[in-house]
């Protein structure tokens, strides 16, 4: 009897704890939010057990910043973003500035880059100010020389962010320079790293140096393809006279470049073209046969042989630069070729720009007569003739990297004379 009263009173108690654990209530959690510097009133925000539901919209404002969301317990929210939670939690605003900050400043950041457009007289140096940090660029350029040690000269490029370049000229062949970029700004200077670069040898060879028997005159030579050239223009006197403003078609004429008689141990004499073929008949073939006003062993070189020439270099196109000398050019036109461009002296002719002579003869009015482009052309004489009063001359001009190969001048015009060996 009694074991019977204990089971039916343990079947009562768990019915009532089932009963009681049926009517249990789920928990209430709250939210609370703190303006953390901020202004205004919130109220907190109550989630169930369980319950997921998205955050109160933000209420508070702070001068200067803007509010990017909501920290608490080491996790971040995004304002009105969906979540649960399982327990109190206090929300902390979190803000942003809105209000521009003033920039610490510091001298730049530059890179020194691998040089490009290596020839043997030229070459291009290229950079890059990676940062201005904080203040305008007021300089950026680079440093070079032939010595690690010693890298002094310096050459400007345009102000600026980004890369940079510049070209360097007058660079002797076969030689090592080193470099390094640099960029200003308020706070100071920075540099890159040493770079180097070695320009390559130029095309052609020297010869061994002649001396003119007939006035002991001593010319350097030149070696390019199967020709032989004077390395230097003809500085013969003999009996020709030495033309002021007067010219001629037929008596021959020898003048001072620009009209100055210390140009001609560095340019030679300009002469009109009777000078020029002595007395002799015109030629167009290769060689041309006429000695002309050259010493004994050489001869004018006619148009054709001209030709030659720049057909060994690749063409008339760039041939004007590469025959040109590597110094006395003017550079003073950075719109204008000879002197910017990569070719630029890359052989061992050596053309110098004594300009030209033009004087009045016949029905040539005085007013024709004078001096011109010294510094700014070199124009030889050829033996090709072109009529009774024009000759054919070849030339280069500091406005482009081209070859002149045959233009007509009025024979009273005075030229460079550059001789070529009979071979």
């Amino acid at each position: 009897m009694k074991r019977g009263i204990f089971i039916l009173l343990a079947i009562v108690s768990l019915v009532g704890m089932a009963m009681i654990d049926g009517c249990k209530k789920p928990k209430n959690y709250t939210i609370t939010f703190n303006a953390n510097g901020g202004i205004g009133t919130m109220r907190q925000q109550v989630f169930t057990e369980g319950e997921q539901k998205a955050l109160k919209k933000n209420e508070f404002t702070r001068d200067g910043y803007d509010f990017s969301g909501w920290n608490g317990n080491g996790a971040n929210f995004l304002d009105e973003q969906i979540i649960s939670v399982t327990s109190d939690l206090t929300l902390y605003a979190l803000w942003t500035s809105n209000t521009p900050q003033p920039l610490v400043a510091n001298a730049p950041i530059v890179q020194t880059n691998a040089a490009t457009n290596i020839t043997a007289t030229a070459a291009r140096l290229n950079g890059n100010v990676i940062s201005n940090e904080g203040a305008y660029i007021t300089e950026r350029g680079f440093l070079f020389g032939t010595e690690a040690d010693n890298i002094s000269q310096r050459i400007m490029s345009d102000v600026g962010n980004g890369s940079f370049l510049v070209y360097l000229t007058f660079l002797s062949p076969n030689t090592t320079y080193f470099y390094k970029a640099y960029a200003s700004n308020s706070e100071g200077t920075s540099y890159g790293d040493i770079m180097y670069f070695t320009t390559t040898s130029q095309i052609g060879t020297r010869g061994e140096p002649f001396t003119d028997d007939r006035d002991g005159n001593t010319y350097s030579t030149v070696n390019i393809g199967s020709q032989t050239w004077m390395g230097e223009n003809l500085r013969y006197e003999g009996d020709i006279t030495l033309g002021t403003i007067e010219g001629s078609f037929v008596d021959p004429y020898r003048y001072y470049p620009n009209n100055d008689a210390n140009n001609v141990s560095t340019y030679g004499y300009l002469y009109n073209w009777p000078a020029a073929v002595n007395g002799q008949t015109g030629s167009e073939t290769n060689p041309s046969g006429v000695q002309g006003i050259c010493p004994n062993g050489w001869h004018l070189p006619s148009v054709a042989e001209w030709s030659q020439l720049a057909d060994y270099l690749g063409g008339t196109d760039n041939a004007g630069a590469m025959l040109a000398g590597t110094n006395l050019w003017i550079d003073d036109y950075p719109d204008f070729d000879l002197v910017s461009s990569p070719y630029f002296g890359t052989t061992v002719f050596n053309a110098l720009p004594a300009g030209y002579s033009k004087q009045f003869a016949g029905n040539f009015p005085a007013s024709n007569g004078g001096y011109y482009e010294f510094g700014e052309s070199a124009a030889f004489y050829t033996t090709t003739d072109s009529g009774d009063y024009t000759a054919r001359f070849c030339g280069i001009s500091y406005q482009c990297t081209s070859f002149g190969g045959g233009g007509d001048h009025n024979k009273c015009s005075a030229f460079s004379v550059r001789c070529i060996h009979d071979n």
